[in-house]
């Protein structure tokens, strides 16, 4: 889909003056072709697989792998931009992804430009990312008081869930960033002066994030250590309540040895040594529980 933007305002259609285009990613190499665009740029989204900048004569080509923070499962999704001096492109395997860099302005009808519209663009995606991450703080939290309050014990899958999820962002950050530093290096001069300003607040913007990311990731080790812990203290608990019940079988053991042998004792003779067996037991038992309770082992 084509667009134009004809004294700031953005509207269907092609005309004069700067154009903006959505398109899927498989018709890239006819978009190019069409609008003589560096024919280069269609094989590098093929060979990069991770998010880039890449400059060529009088054209920036953007390559993101964007999470997709706004589904269940987070996964990547393939984004190219190109943005050149009246031209400024979209290609995504997703249309409804590349639909967001031109439905905002399309409704309140503001005035933009390419590059504006390009920022405020990126500033979605980023503005995404943050309440992805909220959400994902909200989850953090509600693990550790899990930890606290409640009798189960497997969160192995949601702790390594949640840092799977910081890992990819971690990784999609740091290329971003750099994304956005050779961005405004400018080398083609295709910003203009008053619309660095948004770009700069952008990269301000996308680095508290990232810092966001590595504080969330900090505090998922330590629920992770937490739990740990917890487990290795239960573990203490069951071993010790195991080792208390082996101890009181001790003594019973020990005289069934004794009465066991095929020896004639003297009590076998008596008329009270069944009742004194017991008592034995019995008074062995509570002796060793005597013991174990004076010592606050259970």
């Amino acid at each position: 889909m084509i667009y134009r933007i004809e004294n700031g305002l953005l509207k269907e259609g092609e005309g004069s003056g700067e154009i903006v285009g959505l398109f899927p990613l498989s018709e890239m190499e006819a978009a190019v072709s069409k609008y003589g665009l560096d024919s280069r740029v269609c094989a590098e989204p093929v060979r990069n697989r991770y998010s880039k900048f890449l400059g060529f004569p009088d054209l920036d080509c953007l390559i993101l792998n964007v999470p997709t923070t706004w589904q269940k499962e987070l996964s990547m999704q393939r984004l190219v931009i190109l943005l050149d001096r009246d031209k400024l492109f979209f290609f995504s395997e997703n249309t409804a992804l590349i639909r967001e860099a031109v439905s905002p302005r399309l409704k309140d009808g503001g005035k933009t430009s390419r590059e504006l519209l390009l920022r405020d663009y990126l500033d979605h995606l980023v503005g995404r990312d943050s309440l992805f991450l909220d959400q994902l703080e909200q989850g953090v939290l509600e693990l550790e008081n899990d930890l606290i309050t409640s009798r189960r014990t497997n969160y192995v899958e949601r702790i390594i869930s949640f840092r799977r999820q910081l890992m990819v962002l971690k990784q999609y950050y740091e290329q971003f960033g750099d994304l956005l530093d050779d961005l405004m290096e400018d080398e083609n001069q295709l910003l203009s002066g008053r619309n660095r300003r948004p770009f700069k607040l952008l990269i301000a913007k996308a680095d508290r994030i990232f810092h966001t990311i590595l504080n969330l990731r900090d505090y998922v080790t330590q629920v992770r250590e937490s739990y740990q812990a917890q487990e290795d203290i239960r573990l203490n608990n069951i071993m010790k309540y195991f080792t208390v019940i082996s101890t009181l079988f001790l003594p019973l053991t020990l005289i069934v040895g004794w009465y066991g042998m095929n020896v004639k004792m003297p009590e076998f003779q008596w008329k009270y040594g069944y009742l004194w067996v017991i008592g034995l037991c019995v008074a062995a038992v509570a002796a060793c529980l005597a013991f174990f309770k004076k010592n606050k082992w259970f």
